[in-house]
């Protein structure tokens, strides 16, 4: 599995840090959990729906108003993220 960290800037001008699981990485038992009964599209336009670790939540990543470049790096263990 794979972190993700990168700034954008929000919809009301604001810079946000987000740190991510793309939903591609979520092993499926553990988004099956996540999703069930849920109904969002997985991406809008430049909006990338994905798993923000500090909120334990689907959030989306705006790619359009990315502030550098993203980095990531390999996660030995991840069940932390998503209790």
């Amino acid at each position: 599995m794979i972190l993700y960290e990168g700034l954008f800037v929000k919809s009301n001008g604001d810079l946000r840090s987000m740190r991510f699981i793309r939903l591609s990485d979520i092993p499926k038992n553990i988004l099956e959990a996540k999703t069930h009964g849920k109904k969002s599209k997985p991406n809008r336009g430049d909006l990338e729906l994905v798993w923000d670790i500090d909120h334990k939540a689907f959030k989306y990543f705006n790619h359009k108003t990315r502030v550098g470049n993203l980095t990531s790096r390999a996660l030995d263990s991840y069940m932390e993220y998503f209790e």
